[in-house]
C-alpha cells in the first residue's frame, strides 16, 4: 500500500508535502498505540485497509477522513489519552528499542539539526539504586522512596545520553 502511495506520488498523482504528511500520521499512529499499551499487531492492517482506501482526488484528506472513522479499538490515542498515559507509564519496562525509539522522536522532534542518538544509551536521571544517597534523597523529600518507585521509569526520568558512565548516580544538579 505504501508502494501504491509511492508510485502515485511518482505519477504526480499526490504531492510530497501529502505523502509525507500521511507517512508521519501513520507513524504517530503506531507510536501512540504502543505508548497507551494498544495492541499494535492490528495497525499495519489498518493503515494498508486505509491506504487501499484513499480517493484518488485527495488522497490526504481521504486518508485523514478514514483515519478519524476507525472503531475504538482501532483508534489513534489523542493527545489527552498520551499526556495521561505518559505521567505514569513505566516506559522504561517497553522493550528498550521501543523506549529508545520514543526517546529519540522527542530529542529531534520539530530540530534544525538531526540529533544522531543511535551510539546513545539511556539513562536515569534519578539512580536505580534502591540505597539514594542522602543528597537525593533530600531533594526527593521524606517520600523519597515513594517517589523514586513512582517515578522511576516514567518518561521524565529518562533521557539518551553518551554519557552514561559519566553521570552514573551523580546529584540532579550535577546531571
Amino acid at each position: 500500500a505504501i508502494l501504491k502511495l509511492l508510485s502515485d506520488r511518482n505519477d504526480g498523482l499526490i504531492v510530497d508535502d501529502d505523502v509525507v504528511e500521511i507517512l508521519t500520521i501513520m507513524e504517530s499512529y503506531w507510536m501512540r498505540r504502543a505508548i497507551c499499551a494498544l495492541p499494535t499487531n492490528t495497525a499495519g492492517p489498518v493503515c494498508i485497509s486505509m491506504l487501499k482506501s484513499l480517493n484518488a482526488t485527495n488522497q490526504l484528506k481521504s486518508f485523514k477522513a478514514n483515519l478519524f472513522s476507525l472503531t475504538w479499538a482501532q483508534r489513534m490515542p489523542s493527545d489527552t489519552e498520551i499526556k495521561d498515559t505518559l505521567k505514569t507509564l513505566k516506559i522504561y519496562s517497553l522493550s528498550s528499542s521501543r523506549t529508545k525509539t520514543i526517546l529519540d522522536k522527542l530529542e529531534n522532534n520539530r530540530r534544525k539539526e538531526y540529533v544522531p542518538t543511535s551510539e546513545y544509551t539511556i539513562e536515569h536521571i534519578m539512580p536505580q539504586n534502591k540505597n539514594l544517597s542522602l543528597e537525593w534523597q533530600t531533594n526527593l523529600g521524606p517520600e523519597w522512596q515513594e517517589v523514586q518507585k513512582k517515578y522511576l521509569h516514567t518518561i521524565g526520568n529518562l533521557t539518551l545520553t553518551a554519557y552514561n558512565s559519566e553521570m552514573s548516580d551523580r546529584p540532579f544538579m550535577d546531571k
